[in-house]
Parts: C-alpha cells; structure tokens; sequence
C-alpha cells in the first residue's frame, strides 16, 4: 500500500471518529481546551509515525492508543505542576496563573531552577537528575531544598526572588 494510501486513510480515521477522540481525552485531562490540543498532538504524531504501523487495519486503535499515552503524559505534567505549587504554597498564597510560578522559577540560580524543573515539570526522580547532571544525589536534595525555600521566600516577599 502507497504512503498516499495510507495517509488518506489515516485522515479518514480521524474525520470519521473526532467525536469519540474528543471525549476519551476530555475524560482524561478534564478540560475542552487541553483535549482539543491533545487530539491535535495525536494527529501529528500518528502522521509522523504512520510508517511505523505494521497492520492498516489496526490504525483505528493505533491511533486511541497514541491520544490514551498522550493524555496520560500530559496529565502526569498537570499534577507535576500542582504538586509544585503545594511544596512551597503558604496557607495564604493561591496562584492564579502558571506565569507567575515560571517568573519565579526563571528568578532562581540555574543551579537551583534547572533542578526545579526537572523535578517538577519534567517529572524526573531525585536519581535521575543527578544522573543528568553528574551531580550526588544529596546534593540534588539540598539544592532542590533550597530552591523552594528560595520560592517561598520570594511569594512572602512579593515575588522578588532576586537571584536567591
């Protein structure tokens, strides 16, 4: 079967069943923007990958499989993030937008906020990022302390960090 064949089909798919993508990935993340992103990521990512399905007549469920993983990822991002905002949230303080957490993030050290970030919004383990950066684990935990005592010292002060 040509690629033009089987892209032709792979858009059919995803004309014919946009209804039922949709709601697996609003049941998944919950919210009418976050789905329609995710059916969109599935698209491109389905269409990149088509010369990696061995069978045409398994593309349908290829294709769910490829929105089902990509919702779980997303997901997984979603409450790295909320878990973030727990670690250093004061009883008082309620963040109203993800720009304020990255703003305070990109005021940290680099040596602080690249561990932030992969431990939060990347998800990695304390292990894994001192593999990453060849750095011991303890040291990871101290920095990774420090960076979020370092936040909340920047939201009790009125979010000025200031290289902390």
């Amino acid at each position: 079967m040509g690629i033009k064949k089987i892209e032709s089909e792979f858009y059919k798919i995803l004309k014919e069943n946009k209804e039922q993508l949709y709601r697996i990935a609003y049941s998944y993340l919950g919210d009418k923007d976050e789905a329609l992103d995710a059916i969109q990521e599935t698209a491109y990512k389905g269409y990149k990958n088509l010369h990696k399905l061995k069978k045409k007549e398994y593309m349908k469920t290829w294709t769910i499989r490829i929105l089902i993983n990509y919702c779980i990822n997303r997901k997984k991002k979603m409450e790295r993030k909320v878990e973030l905002y727990k670690e250093f949230e004061d009883g008082n303080i309620n963040f109203q937008k993800d720009l304020e957490v990255h703003d305070l993030v990109d005021r940290l050290r680099p040596k602080y906020r690249e561990i932030i970030i992969l431990k939060y919004f990347e998800g990695l383990t304390i292990s894994e990022i001192s593999n990453i950066l060849n750095t011991p684990e303890g040291t990871v935990k101290t920095r990774l302390s420090r960076g979020l005592n370092s936040l909340r010292d920047g939201i009790n002060i009125g979010g000025d960090v200031n290289e902390i």
